[in-house]
């Protein structure tokens, strides 16, 4: 079940080498390992990652899928991806 207090996130740190980034967003606010979130730049969908490592306010994401030619950015931003 998902944590009903998780919001919108902002990536605040990439590791393109790693495929890997950073959300200030963290255990205080209902993350949990394992969450999947779609990454936005405005309204467009760039890609998607999966939450690796939860601390107390911050979060390790690994990314999924990002789109061809796409990389992510700090101040891009992360919705939970609501899963079946």
């Amino acid at each position: 079940p998902l944590a009903s207090g998780v919001t919108d996130a902002q990536v605040v740190a990439v590791d393109r080498k790693q495929q890997a980034l950073v959300l200030n967003l963290g255990r205080a606010q209902g993350a949990r390992e394992g969450m999947p979130f779609r990454i936005l730049r405005g309204d467009q969908v760039v890609g998607s990652c999966r939450l690796i490592e939860v601390r107390e306010l911050v979060s390790a994401g690994m990314t999924e899928q990002l789109n061809q030619g796409t990389e992510l950015k700090v101040g891009d931003r992360a919705a939970i991806l609501a899963e079946k």
